[in-house]
């Protein structure tokens, strides 16, 4: 074997995976395919979400050549989503000559966005064996594909899971060259953090925040590495190409004049640059427009219309039409994250300061508990589009590799308490089946007025007509309410009343009194009397 094939082949092989044993990698296939049987039969049930046809369509747009963008929703469509675009190819044997949406296509695609969860399981299981070995991946792998967030968002066509798997995979790669100092590694890095850079606008702050984790970790005695400017000159120009190779270097280095000022903040920008104006933008100008209706987005904050890209930030009963609230997300995790997961995580932080030792040991540990500071500050106090737990996905492999810690450390000691509380989470698991999407643990009850606390995509997000399709059917008592109060059972889907904005003419159930039941979690049930109404027209008299 000559160098050079050498080289390519050290670069495309793990020496993690080589050390572990053929029994591990059995039982990691099996979780595996366990797995993706039930992410297949979720998501064959699970009705399109509401941004996954404006990913898709502005995907198919960009593999034909036609990057603009034509909507302001359009703000944070991404090419990562290409896995998704493969059925395209196969479209005359996929399409059905009734199905003119393409929502054939767009189901199809789902199932091509599962390379991203197997991407990140193989991360995850990685990174888990080189810090512990053994079977002690076990657990964070599991508790990190289970997770009801996760499992929810892995095949839907979007960029959350993407970007979170890229950062995850851009600290391990960070975290090894920090241990082996080992090339290949800094070049997987740079790799990971260009394609998460393209998944994902806040991916950017990625990039300091890996330098920052070079700065804080300690240097490893007897490594002579490569210079510095060197190595960050080669990352910048690996984010640098991807960006442009990813948009297919159509309208690079655009002038300055030409810059997209549909926000005030561009415009601003463009103002301050019009001396420059014939300088050319090293940047595609389809990636550039992104940030643009970004900023765009967010001078408009939350509305319901063509023009909006989110209702605002609605939870606990309260509106506001942009973040950042800085408590949203603690307030969402709250209810929103496994109480099983809660329990470990608490317990690993207490087993961690109990024996932190100095802050050599923290250093050390730095590629895994500064990507949580950091993002779950910015995520807090930065981010205005507070729509929903999934775009803290970001958190969740580092969150899981504590919680997997602790785990370990239970099942070692304590294995029947452990063995109740996973049969109980599994039994909270299983009673959302299969409308994963709106699982809230059991902090949040009754679960029918689980609306008051938490909305947007937390709860509902866009999928409920099949659900309320087949309850209806099921049970002809029940009609769908009309703009006119009137008496009768009533059954509809949660985002058309749980939210004010949304309450098209349905603002009268909305105020006159809370369901009294749901099915399926999306569905709220309603019973309206004849008194019901008398006393709402007797409030409005003043009788």
């Amino acid at each position: 074997m000559t160098a050079k094939h050498y080289y390519l082949y050290r670069f495309f092989t793990s020496t993690t995976w080589q050390q572990i044993s053929p029994a591990n990698r059995r039982l990691f296939v099996a979780i595996l395919l366990l797995h993706f049987i039930l992410s297949g039969w979720f998501i064959s049930r699970t009705y399109f979400t509401n941004d996954e046809y404006a990913y898709y369509g502005w995907a198919v747009r960009w593999v034909q050549g036609n990057q603009e963008r034509v909507d302001p929703t359009d703000d944070s469509k991404t090419p990562i989503v290409a896995p998704a675009l493969l059925p395209v190819v196969l479209k005359p044997w996929l399409q059905k000559d009734d199905d003119a949406h393409g929502y054939a296509l767009l189901q199809a695609g789902r199932w091509m966005m599962y390379v991203f969860q197997l991407f990140g399981a193989v991360v995850m299981l990685l990174c888990c064996y080189r810090l512990w070995g053994g079977r002690k991946w076990v657990f964070p792998v599991v508790l990190y594909l289970f997770d009801p967030e996760v499992f929810s968002f892995g095949m839907l066509v979007g960029s959350d899971v993407p970007s979170m798997v890229l950062l995850f995979a851009t600290c391990f790669a960070a975290w090894r060259y920090w241990q082996s100092n080992e090339l290949r590694h800094w070049l997987w890095m740079s790799i990971f953090l260009s394609m998460a850079v393209v998944a994902k606008a806040s991916m950017l702050y990625a990039i300091p925040l890996c330098m920052l984790l070079f700065v804080i970790a300690p240097k490893q005695a007897g490594y002579k590495r490569y210079a510095a400017w060197k190595r960050w000159w080669l990352l910048l120009f690996t984010v640098w190409l991807v960006v442009h190779v990813a948009y297919y270097f159509q309208h690079s280095f655009f002038p300055v004049a030409q810059l997209p000022q549909k926000s005030t903040a561009f415009q601003q920008l463009a103002a301050m640059l019009s001396s420059f104006g014939q300088w050319p933008v090293p940047l595609p100008y389809g990636f550039v427009s992104g940030f643009d209706l970004l900023k765009y987005n967010e001078q408009l904050g939350g509305g319901n219309g063509p023009i909006y890209s989110f209702l605002g930030v609605y939870f606990n009963e309260t509106y506001f039409a942009r973040g950042p609230v800085w408590y949203y997300y603690g307030f969402v995790f709250m209810y929103k994250w496994p109480l099983f997961a809660w329990g470990m995580l608490l317990l690993a932080v207490g087993l961690l300061f109990r024996n932190m030792g100095s802050w050599l040991y923290w250093r050390q540990r730095v590629f895994w508990w500064m990507p949580l500071l950091v993002y779950g500050l910015l995520l807090s106090f930065v981010n205005p589009f507070q729509i929903g737990m999934r775009h803290a996905l970001l958190l969740f492999p580092f969150l899981y590799l504590l919680a997997g810690y602790a785990a370990n450390w239970c099942w070692a000691r304590y294995q029947k308490t452990t063995r109740l509380l996973l049969l109980l989470y599994t039994l909270s698991w299983v009673s959302y089946w299969p409308n994963m999407l709106s699982y809230t643990n059991e902090l949040l009850w009754p679960k029918h007025l689980a609306y008051r606390k938490l909305f947007d995509s937390s709860i509902s997000y866009g999928h409920a007509k099949p659900y309320l399709d087949r309850f209806l059917q099921l049970n002809p008592e029940y009609k769908r309410p009309t703009s006119i109060p009137a008496a009768g059972k009533f059954a509809i889907d949660l985002e058309t009343v749980a939210a004010p904005l949304n309450a098209h003419g349905l603002q009268w159930l909305h105020t006159l009194k809370p369901p009294h039941a749901h099915y399926m979690h999306v569905v709220l049930l309603y019973e309206v009397t004849e008194a019901d109404l008398q006393k709402t027209h007797s409030n409005v008299l003043g009788k």
